[in-house]
């Protein structure tokens, strides 16, 4: 399923709208990607293609070696006849993927996902979590993205719904995932809201009145909330099973 290829500098590694066949992992050198305004360096020990694993996928940019590079690639079809067969999980992650890339909409592009957006992605799959930790409610952040810090329409679309439906009921992996979810969301408004009009972004434009009406309905819920257990005093430990309450 995988092959490795020295290619030249200035070759075309693949071309926008060209059905995907593999996916590249970059050995040595460096691989330019661009994506509508943006150019992104593929470097060492870096990838790019991954959407064709998955999907039915057309690349979405160009990209084309920046110096004489070492790659290999992962054939898309051969890795979906091996996984589909000896994986059980794989329809379920690939499930998960296409949910992903609808989510991300027009934006979605040979980068995505993310490492850390990944990581979660099949975690969820293969690693289904039997207990709720907290520290997963913290938003991820790296160098080419953050989640504290909502970018697009669709985004912010994405954090005042919920994930939950009825089929959660059936398995408490599926509750924990949910719930884990919905506080990372709340945790993102609650900065967004407190600290936002300190930050140096651009004003936000609302695309229509019903997702600001949204929006502020979700807000007003947590500001409630926060009053409520403030009045209620309500405390907590960070300890399992203590009895050391902080306030």
């Amino acid at each position: 399923a995988t092959h490795s290829e020295n290619i030249d500098s200035k070759q075309e590694v693949f071309a926008e709208l060209e059905s995907a066949a593999n996916m590249h992992f970059v050995v040595q050198g460096c691989v330019m990607y661009r994506f509508s305004y943006r150019r992104v360096e593929i470097k060492e020990q870096q990838w790019i293609g991954e959407p064709g694993l998955w999907l039915n996928w057309e690349h979405a940019g160009q990209a084309m070696a920046v110096t004489p590079c070492s790659l290999v690639r992962l054939n898309c079809e051969k890795f979906r006849e091996i996984v589909w067969q000896d994986l059980p999980q794989a329809e379920k992650y690939a499930r998960v993927f296409y949910m992903y890339a609808q989510r991300k909409g027009r934006h979605m592009n040979d980068l995505l996902p993310d490492v850390a957006t990944a990581g979660v992605m099949a975690r969820e799959t293969f690693m289904p979590p039997q207990a709720f930790d907290l520290s997963k409610c913290q938003p991820a952040s790296n160098k080419h993205n953050s989640e504290w810090h909502p970018q697009e329409a669709s985004d912010w679309q994405t954090l005042w719904t919920s994930p939950w439906n009825s089929s959660h009921l059936a398995s408490s992996s599926a509750l924990i995932l949910c719930m884990t979810t919905e506080m990372k969301r709340d945790v993102i408004l609650f900065y967004q809201t407190l600290f936002a009009q300190s930050s140096q972004q651009q004003p936000f434009e609302w695309s229509s009145s019903t997702e600001e009406r949204h929006f502020n309905n979700r807000v007003m819920f947590l500001k409630r909330l926060i009053i409520f257990l403030a009045m209620n005093k309500v405390l907590f430990t960070d300890k399992e099973n203590s009895s050391d309450l902080l306030v």
